[in-house]
């Protein structure tokens, strides 16, 4: 009888699924280094700290909480190549390892991004809807954006 039970395409189907099971062996390594606070070495206020949580740390800072998806292949593979892209480019949880150069270009860029609601992009917050920025604090990222900026070329 072999395999003609399951029908013309079933045969596909089983090891469509042999194959789906046999790639959930493999997966990216998710390194997180040890958690740190954001921004250290900024003024930052509490609420502004917390919108950076809410929002940025998943891609951006060593406080990756890992989704139930990212331990899903081939899904594992894109969540982590997006964290490890984010991380390089701007890691909260290293701030105060930044020069005054390097902190005063990412302070523009954040005010930028999140002004023009580039930050956080779109793809993510349908995904993950508590990473939606409000009106206000897209505001609240630009104002305290410039005020670090002020502050730092003070110094």
């Amino acid at each position: 009888m072999g395999l003609r039970w399951m029908g013309r395409y079933g045969a596909g189907l089983l090891v469509g699924c042999l194959a789906a099971a046999s790639l959930q062996l493999v997966r990216p390594a998710m390194k997180d280094p040890p958690h740190e606070a954001l921004l250290q070495g900024a003024v930052a206020p509490p609420q502004v700290v917390r919108v950076f949580e809410r929002a940025c740390q998943d891609c951006h800072s060593a406080n990756t909480h890992w989704p139930w998806y990212a331990k899903v292949t081939p899904v594992s593979f894109l969540v982590t190549k997006d964290v490890n892209r984010g991380r390089l480019f701007l890691n909260l949880s290293g701030w105060q390892h930044y020069s005054r150069g390097q902190q005063l270009g990412y302070l523009s860029s954040m005010s930028e991004a999140t002004r023009n609601q580039r930050m956080p992009p779109r793809m993510y917050t349908v995904m993950h809807s508590h990473a939606r920025l409000s009106a206000e604090e897209r505001q609240l990222i630009a104002s305290w954006a410039t005020e670090e900026r002020k502050r730092l070329r003070a110094r």
